[in-house]
């Protein structure tokens, strides 16, 4: 996959904001290359911090209004941000063009998993000419590495048990799963699944404290990668503060990531929490 240019005469980056911080940091980030961006919202999950940036609005369900939006505001490369929950289909109102395409949205929609609806959802967006990019191609900045964030050193039962973490998500990956485990003592003791992250990691506390947890507090790690051969344009991983806070109460020691595999939302916060908490955080390169 190419890179594209970063100059301030190309058109306009589009920007596909759902939920959260990040799809504003992509945009301050691009905009300091000198790169123009244009925030298309999805409604009922992108901020009211939209309107600070040239933005339109448009609800899921809809195709004929978000393409438009975009076409006039010269858009012709796309990244796609922030949360979105997978739809109800019985509640989506569609437009014209959507009941035209609707054989392919439904395949999309309800065919496998996150994966397949991910990939077929790029398909979408390229068969109307646009061009999908990924925010490691356009704000390299947000992508984790491998410095440590902490002043903690992972012990030796830490680096196993992030070993344990990384090969679980390895072998899970092509069963479409998820993206994160938590290890303590090389025991996996919670698996992501469609609650997302941070709540898995809640988990924890509440399996401490009915005993089926019995490493002590402050050990144990949450490990977090893409899956194998993951298309990093789209639905790739993320930790933020509330990451952070959330492995403090759960009383892990820290957070192993893949290095180039995961973004970091509101970095400063994240590094402020994660010193406060005494955790660290750890970025490993691909095996």
């Amino acid at each position: 996959m190419s890179t594209p240019p970063l100059a301030s005469d190309l058109a306009p980056l589009g920007i596909v904001a759902g939920a959260g911080t990040l799809p504003f940091e992509v945009a301050e980030a691009v905009r300091a290359t000198g790169r123009p961006v244009y925030i298309l919202g999805i409604e009922g999950f992108a901020s009211d911090a939209i309107k600070a940036w040239p933005h339109g609005m448009f609800r899921l369900g809809t195709i004929a209004a978000p393409i438009r939006l975009l076409r006039d505001a010269k858009c012709t490369d796309l990244v796609l941000t922030g949360r979105v929950e997978r739809p109800n289909l019985t509640n989506l109102r569609v437009d014209g063009k959507a009941i035209t395409t609707l054989p392919k949205i439904l395949a999309v929609m309800t065919r496998g998993g996150d994966d397949t609806m991910l990939s077929g959802l790029i398909d979408l967006i390229e068969d109307e000419g646009f061009r999908v990019v990924g925010i490691p191609q356009i704000a390299p900045a947000l992508v984790a590495g491998t410095a440590r964030i902490g002043a903690r050193e992972p012990s030796k039962t830490d680096l196993a048990d992030m070993d344990i973490g990384f090969q679980a998500l390895k072998h899970m990956g092509p069963l479409d799963i998820g993206q994160a485990v938590v290890v303590i003592d090389q025991r996996i003791v919670a698996v992501e699944a469609a609650e997302g992250t941070d709540a898995m990691v809640r988990r924890v506390v509440d399996l401490r404290a009915v005993g089926r947890v019995r490493g002590k507090p402050g050990t144990g790690v949450l490990v977090k990668a893409p899956k194998p051969d993951q298309d990093l344009r789209i639905d790739m991983p993320v930790i933020g503060p509330e990451t952070a806070r959330a492995v403090s109460d759960a009383g892990l020691a820290g957070i192993g990531i893949e290095a180039d595999g995961v973004l970091i939302a509101g970095r400063e916060a994240l590094e402020k929490e994660i010193g406060d908490s005494g955790l660290f955080l750890v970025g490993r390169a691909k095996a």
